[in-house]
């Protein structure tokens, strides 16, 4: 039986990242499957290359999964819809609050 791996709450941190990912090639082989459980954007430097890579993997026919998180959620929400506050969010902090990175991307 194949391990199935799963990586949450990458927050922007593409070092981190490709850290975990060289782990489970290790472990697990080139062909792992790999659940991506959300938070994959905001409040580190480098969002976009995290969006790239996870697209780049799914693409290359990865047994990889990924799993739309909060954050995930209101990035999109505001660049397809220009919308900053989501309203699951209970301290109603919007997505431009630096807190949230937002602010300082």
């Amino acid at each position: 039986m194949r391990p199935i791996y799963a990586i949450g709450d990458i927050h922007g941190q593409k070092a981190m990242l490709d850290h975990a990912l060289a782990l489970i090639a290790a472990d697990g082989g080139p062909d792992a499957e790999i659940v991506f459980l959300g938070d994959d954007t905001d409040r580190g430097p480098d969002s976009r290359a995290v969006i790239e890579t996870l697209i780049a993997g799914r693409d290359a026919d990865g047994n990889w999964t990924c799993i739309k998180g909060n954050h995930d959620r209101m990035f999109s929400n505001f660049v397809r819809h220009g919308i900053k506050h989501d309203p699951h969010v209970k301290s109603r902090i919007s997505w431009l609050n630096p807190r949230l990175g937002g602010g300082n991307h």
